[in-house]
């Protein structure tokens, strides 16, 4: 028995230590080392009713992430509350609404647990009542009435509401209703284009009703529009009558012909001390493409609707760590290659911006050749020589040299001229023109890049710039990615239904060196 025993513990021993041999070579890279632990997450939040969201973005050589928190500041990796995850976000519920929580992350991989990320807050609300009026989700649910989605005419995003008016004695409508509080304002607002009318018109209204589903009254949101326009915002705000505890929401042509296409349509309790509206914008990266190892200065802001904003963060597709926490900053220390840089932003109340600001930058040489792509982009030719199109030369309003393209505006047209050029797929371009705009009152002038395949077919359309107001002398760039599949890109400049006049000088196309 003692013998048994005896050997029953050697087996035992030796089944251990095999064991943990192999755990260990489990967690040794290829050098024998033991691999080190994966880099920190770094997290953002989005906060809702009783719910805080936590996303991160992946780490290279996680298995999974933790996620701790707790009620209160200074949050550690033990006797906390935890969620484990191999997904990139987790949904903490049936928390209270108002009160701010802590929350850290970390990443798991062969290499043992990594350091806990930068701590954050974020504060449960119930939110304000906001409209699902962007129509992302590609069907019309959950507005009702005669309207339907579309690829056309968005404002932002991949889809809007087609409304097609009815004709005489018709009210074509789209509506959606949620809950109000009599003396409480609202703000209303839409995105619209008309095309095709010619009589009635096209409008957004506030319809209120009391308690017994009796209507009140109805609220013209900013202004009937009765010609055709090329993504024009409405927007208005309206206080509720007494006695309202619904609104209706239409959007209608009103004995109107043509089409009407609404997008972002959004409406916003002005009285409630948490709604929220972030507008991050990148307003500088300069210089753009910039050389490996130089400076390169960033500058963000927001417009937020309440509240303030206490915090910025910063960050890349290509390194691993927080670029800044500052509203501007400069570094030098950034990867070669293309980064995506994106830009959110966070208020007193915990709440982070859910869309944040994105732009492309290049580190590296500058670019593989300074020569332009297009020919003939300063037109000092004095004609279209290499474009095909409807502009004119003239020797007004030039960047440089003696000659500019002349495209000269028709609200109910698209006057432009365009050259195509060889590109490879997968290649980063540096897009440039310098615009002069003049008595301009609607619709836009444009520079754009359409990408498309050997056989000629059309596989997106990149805006490089677009101008909706008047303006002198300004240079536009933007550096663009050609798409999967695209052999050629289409260089358009463009007067997109507009009036006035626009001069285009020194369009440039460049491929930047990675």
């Amino acid at each position: 028995m003692l013998i048994y025993r005896y050997n029953s513990v050697l087996n035992f021993t030796k089944e251990c230590f095999l064991f943990f041999v192999f755990l260990l070579l489990l967690a040794c890279d290829s050098g024998g080392k033991i691999a080190d632990p994966p880099q920190a997450p770094i997290p953002t939040t989005t906060v809702s009713n009783e719910k805080v969201v936590v996303t991160w973005e992946s780490v290279e050589g996680a298995v999974y992430y933790n996620v701790y928190w707790a009620d209160k500041p200074g949050v550690e990796i033990h006797n906390m509350n935890l969620i484990t995850s191999e997904e990139i976000s987790v949904s903490i519920d049936g928390l209270s609404n108002d009160k701010p929580y802590y929350f850290v992350v970390t990443a798991v991989g062969e290499g043992n647990e990594s350091k806990k990320s930068a701590e954050f807050k974020a504060i449960p609300i119930a939110p304000p009542e906001i409209l699902n009026g962007n129509f992302e989700t590609g069907e019309i649910s959950p507005w009702i009435g005669d309207g339907t989605v579309s690829l056309l005419n968005v404002h932002e995003g991949l889809y809007a509401l087609m409304l097609p008016g009815g004709g005489k004695g018709i009210y074509a409508s789209t509506n959606q209703s949620f809950s109000v509080t009599a003396g409480n304002k609202y703000r209303f607002s839409t995105w619209l284009t008309v095309e095709g009318r010619t009589f009635g018109d096209y409008r957004m209204l506030a319809v209120w009703y009391n308690s017994n589903d009796t209507r009140l009254s109805a609220s013209l949101i900013d202004k009937k529009i009765t010609r055709n326009v090329v993504d024009v915002e409405l927007i208005d705000e309206v206080m509720a009558p007494e006695g309202a505890v619904r609104v209706e929401v239409r959007l209608r042509g009103q004995q109107a012909d043509g089409v009407g296409y609404f997008d972002d349509v959004r409406a916003i309790n002005l009285n409630d001390s948490k709604a929220v509206e972030f507008k991050p914008t990148i307003s500088s990266i300069v210089p753009n493409p910039a050389t490996y190892g130089s400076e390169v200065f960033f500058e963000g802001s927001d417009e937020i609707l309440n509240g303030e904003i206490t915090n910025y963060r910063w960050t890349s597709d290509l390194e691993n760590f927080e670029l800044s926490n500052e509203s501007a900053f400069n570094i030098a220390t950034l990867s070669e290659g293309t980064h995506t840089i994106s830009f959110n932003v966070q208020d007193d109340q915990g709440n982070w911006s859910e869309f944040p600001a994105t732009q492309t930058l290049v580190i590296g040489s500058l670019v593989r050749d300074s020569t332009s792509m297009l020919s003939n982009g300063g037109f000092e030719t004095g004609d279209l020589t290499s474009w095909i199109g409807n502009g004119t030369i003239s020797s007004n309003n030039t960047h440089s040299g003696s000659f500019a393209l002349v495209l000269h505006g028709n609200t109910t047209g698209y006057p432009s001229a365009s050259q195509v050029i060889s590109i490879n797929e997968g290649k980063t371009y540096r897009f440039s023109t310098w615009i002069t705009v003049e008595e301009r009152t609607l619709g836009n002038y444009r520079m754009q890049a359409r990408w498309l395949n050997a056989n000629d077919k059309e596989i997106s359309v990149s805006n490089i710039a677009v101008v909706n107001n008047n303006v002198t002398d300004i240079e536009f760039t933007k550096n663009e990615v050609a798409p999967l599949g695209a052999t050629q890109v289409e260089v358009r400049l463009r007067a997109q239904k507009v009036d006035g006049i626009g001069y285009f000088d020194d369009a440039r196309v460049i491929e930047i060196f990675e």
